[in-house]
Order: C-alpha cells, then structure tokens, then sequence
C-alpha cells in the first residue's frame, strides 16, 4: 500500500469525514481549445471553494490546441500521452496523493489514454474518480467486444461524476449505480444586474453560439432560415464560433454572401464580446445533435433568452419544454422552425420563456452551485475510500 493510501486511511473518522484535507491531482484538459469539458476543469481547479476543500495539484492533459484536433490521433498525440504517463507516475511515486481525478473520453485515442493512466493508478493503488462530459458509452459497450472490454477496465470499481440522473443509462453497463454522482454544470453570471429586457413586438434576432462543427447544428438552423424566410419571417441569424470545420466554414460563407443582412458570421468571441452578442440577440437557437449538459445553453438562461434546443442530453432537465424553453428532436428542421416562428413576433412568449429560463438557471445551474457541488463530492469520494482501507 502506498503512503497516499496509508495517510488516507488513517485520518478517516466514522461519520464519512477526513480530518485532514485530501490531496487530489486534477489529470484533466484545460484551455485552449475553449470547449465545455475544459471550461468546467478550469472552474474546478482555480475555485477557492475547491481549494478550500481540498489540496489540490493539478497535471494539465494537453493534446493540441484546436477543437478539430481533439477526437484525432497524431503521433503528437501519442508523445505527449507518454510524457503524461511517465508525469503520472512520478506524482504517484512521491507517494502524496489521495486521490486522482480525471476527466475520461469514451470514445477515440483518448479512451485509449485514459485507459492506460487509470491502469497507472491502480498500479499505484491511487483512489481515482472519473468525470464524464460526453455520450457514446452505452452505444459502443454493445457494439463492440474490444470497446466492451476497455470499459470494463477503465470504469471497474471508480466512482463517477456526470451531470445528469439522464445521462446514467448511457454509462449504466459500465459503472454500477451507487459508484454514480451527480453534479450539474453551472457558469458565472454574465448579467449579475439582470439581463436586457425583452424588446416589444418583432424580435427576430437570432443567436447561434458554439464552434462550428457539423454536430452541432449550424446547417440545419441555416435550412430552417430558408423555411422561415419562405413564409416570409423576417429574421436575422449570427453565428459566433470558432470555425474549426472548413466544409461547414466554406457552406455558412457562401450562403452569408448570398443572403447579406440576413446572415452574420462573426468567429470565435470570448469575454465581453461574447456576453455582448448573447444581449443582442433576442432568441438563442442550439440544434445540435448530442450533448450533455452544454455551458451554452447555461449561459443563454443566464442572459434571460427564450431558446429553442434539442432534445438531447440533460437539455430536457434543464428546461421544460414549452414552460422554460421550445425543445425539438435532433435534425428535425422543420421543428426547429416552427418553433422560431412562434417566437419571433410573439415577445409575450419570449419574455414568460425568458424570465423562467433565467430563474431556473438562478435557481440550481450558477457557477456558486458548480463549486459547492464539485467540492462536496470529492470530499466525500476521498473519504469513503479512506474508510474502505480501514475495512
């Protein structure tokens, strides 16, 4: 047993709590590239609630820096995996760890890596807790004896954090129920003196905000246009993201320049920019095709915006459909633009949506939440495995 383990177990006491603050190393990805997975580590690993609940040390996972690149494998990428093992092992080897979290892929070169540092850890006899921020599991698990098998291994017997009761079922063959936590996303307030007011009578902008990736639904918003604009809609679309598909950047260009002043591409904004783009729009539009729980939609309830999503992921626990937003099914455009439709001249509508949006959001989805949660959890993650030594 190792000196982590040791230390663990001795200053467990019998109410679940540790007498002294568990030391956790945080394996995680962190910006850039800018997606919600990294976001959320990096919320994690500078919160002084987290801090405050635990030692923390942190071992950035950095495979590049482009969102494209993510899911790819590189011979860089196999280096850099390397070097993250050997890293792992001298954190371990010093013998001054509690527990290990680590946000794992399901899926790609990066379920590979995880694999092999969770292995790294056993080897260590190191506790680890497992974070997901992706779907596919369940899917693969059944199709596939080799990715079967790389689940069993990865997952057997670690606790696993995940954002939503609805996403069990796609992690279910792999992890047993009471090793399962939840833990909502939450963000920051943008507008902490309330968002902008609704404006009266028309309101046809419309904001798309995520990278600009086929999955994510920029050209069925942009088929959905073109329905509305035949029943002769007035609107305004802008898309902000990072253009990191050069098909879809090449399609969303072309058809910008052939519709001027009913499309706007504006790229990646970050900060002030971002938040100013979010109180410019009147209606916030997310068709993408999978999720979790995106930090999007989080930011668009926070801006108080009536918004029209898919019916993927945790979207339907974080607003329901037709009280606090107007939910359609992935790739149903016609759905899309129905639901737009009921929104652009109806600014009743979009104010009730608006308002129980951001009340929701207020209510269980802000980043003081997040912390609260994140650290709660770990807290008790580390603690239950000191008290297992003990048995």
């Amino acid at each position: 047993m190792t000196a982590a383990s040791t230390l663990g177990c001795t200053d467990a006491v019998g109410d679940g709590t540790l007498m002294h603050r568990p030391r956790v190393l945080f394996l995680c990805q962190l910006p850039p590239p800018i997606h919600g997975a990294a976001l959320i580590n990096a919320t994690i690993v500078e919160s002084p609630v987290v801090h405050r609940a635990v030692e923390a040390d942190v071992l950035p996972i950095k495979m590049g820096t482009e969102v494209r690149g993510v899911r790819r494998f590189s011979a860089q990428k196999l280096f850099a995996s390397a070097v993250l093992a050997l890293s792992l092992v001298k954190k371990l080897r010093g013998g001054q760890v509690d527990l290990v979290y680590l946000t794992v892929s399901v899926y790609g070169f990066a379920a590979v890596r995880d694999l092999a540092l969770t292995a790294i850890c056993r080897l260590f006899r190191v506790p680890h807790a497992l974070h997901v921020h992706m779907q596919g599991l369940a899917t693969r698990y059944v199709r596939s004896l080799l990715w079967r098998q790389l689940y069993k291994w990865t997952f057997a017997g670690a606790p696993v954090i995940h954002v939503s009761e609805l996403l069990y079922a796609d992690v279910s063959p792999a992890v047993e129920r009471p090793l399962f936590h939840v833990v909502p996303n939450g963000v920051d307030d943008p507008f902490p003196d309330g968002p902008r007011a609704v404006r009266d009578g028309f309101g046809g902008n419309v904001l798309f905000l995520s990278n600009l990736l086929r999955e994510k639904g920029p050209l069925d918003l942009m088929e959905a246009s073109e329905m509305l604009a035949n029943m002769n809609m007035e609107h305004k679309i802008t898309f902000v993201g990072a253009e990191q598909d050069p098909e879809i950047n090449q399609i969303l260009r072309k058809w910008s320049l052939q519709r001027p002043g009913r499309v706007q591409i504006c790229g990646q904004l970050v900060g002030a920019q971002k938040f100013a783009a979010y109180r410019d729009a009147d209606i916030f539009v997310f068709p993408s095709w999978t999720e979790c729980q995106p930090l999007v939609v989080l930011e668009a309830m926070a801006a108080g915006l009536p918004i029209v999503a898919t019916r993927v992921g945790a979207i339907p626990e974080m607003l329901e459909d037709g009280a606090e937003a107007l939910l359609f099914d992935p790739g149903d455009i016609s759905g899309c633009a129905a639901a737009v439709s009921r929104l652009l001249g109806n600014s009743r509508l979009r104010h009730e949506l608006g308002s129980a949006a951001r009340q929701r959001y207020l209510t269980k989805y802000t980043k003081a939440h997040f912390e609260e949660a994140i650290a709660t959890t770990l807290g008790k993650i580390a603690a239950r495995h000191a008290l297992g030594c003990q048995k």
